[in-house]
């Protein structure tokens, strides 16, 4: 059997694509690891404290855990040898696989779910780019802002009017006329 902990399980997530591993991501992975585990027998479970590398890499906050601000999984820590961080994370194969496996949809439209429409404007922010891939996937779309409607749509959340305000992004868009974003902004607040 292969030794598993929670760093293990955070650390597979956020190899796997996670940036953010919030507490219901990790519940969901590991009620998932224990039924099937009933049947797999792959997996011993053990309750140990954190390694001195995760704890230099990764922050905890409101969020989950993540990679500590700058960091990325293609950054080169200097303690790690040169190799990037996605090679060093402690992970195990097998729990890799595992990953591969799950259906994270059953999961992200209950997240979709758990947003109302007063916390639309926090919805974007607080869905990982895994995430908002699996919504792609699971809608069969590939705008961000149509994403969310769709999502909210078939959650059954009723979006406010909306009004569409000129952004601008910066990144992309330097002397060119700022692009037009939909934000959603409930009527009474216009």
């Amino acid at each position: 059997m292969i030794r598993i902990n929670q760093e293990i399980i955070i650390s597979s997530l956020l190899a796997f694509g996670f940036e953010n591993v919030d507490q219901n991501l990790y519940n969901y992975v590991l009620g998932k690891l224990t039924v099937d585990n009933n049947e797999l027998k792959l997996f011993q479970f053990f309750d140990e404290p954190f390694c001195y590398y995760f704890e230099e890499i990764i922050a905890y906050d409101e969020k989950g855990f993540h990679l500590k601000k700058g960091l990325t999984l293609d950054s080169i820590y200097p303690v790690n040898c040169g190799a990037p961080i996605r090679l060093m994370l402690n992970t195990r194969t097998e729990l890799m696989n595992y990953l591969r496996t799950l259906d994270f949809r059953g999961y992200v439209f209950n997240k979709i779910c758990s947003f109302g429409t007063n916390d639309l404007d926090n919805m974007y922010s607080n869905f990982c780019s895994k995430e908002r891939e699996i919504i792609a996937d699971m809608f069969g779309i590939d705008d961000s802002i149509n994403i969310l409607e769709k999502a909210a749509s078939l959650a059954g959340i009723e979006l406010p009017e909306v009004a569409v305000i000129n952004m601008n992004d910066s990144k992309n868009h330097k002397d060119e006329e700022k692009p037009l974003t939909r934000l959603y902004i409930p009527r009474k607040d216009l």
